[in-house]
């Protein structure tokens, strides 16, 4: 079972006995307004790939540079698509670098597209 919290709502993704536990990772969250559960009724790559594309998503907003980009995370198989517009190619790498650092990522699809700012 894996939880992460993004943008005052609660992801909470595993088996059915998720559902019981909710709770206990919504009580310390004060600010929460939220909560999104996922349930898949076998392990593998559906839980993996909603956990991965929150942590993907939590590390762009956390990240100095990245945090203001409007970049839509797609994850399929532990491999991550992204798509939207930065605005040179350093803050694109530096988006690549960020979404490969993010434990369980296979394989990034970029399909950021580089439009300067100005």
């Amino acid at each position: 079972m894996r939880s992460s919290v993004l943008d005052n709502c609660l992801c909470v993704a595993g088996f059915l006995s998720v559902a019981a536990t909710v709770a206990v990772y919504a009580g310390p969250t004060p600010d929460l307004q939220s909560i999104e559960v996922k349930i898949a009724q076998n392990p593998g790559a559906i839980v993996d790939d909603i956990m991965i594309a929150s942590e993907v998503q939590a590390a762009l907003r956390a990240d100095p540079q990245t945090a203001i980009l409007r970049i839509s995370v797609d994850t399929r198989n532990g491999v991550v698509s992204l798509s939207g517009s930065v605005p040179s190619v350093e803050i694109e790498d530096h988006v690549v670098q960020v979404v490969a650092s993010i434990r369980d990522v296979r394989d990034i699809k970029n399909s950021l597209r580089v439009i300067p700012a100005g």
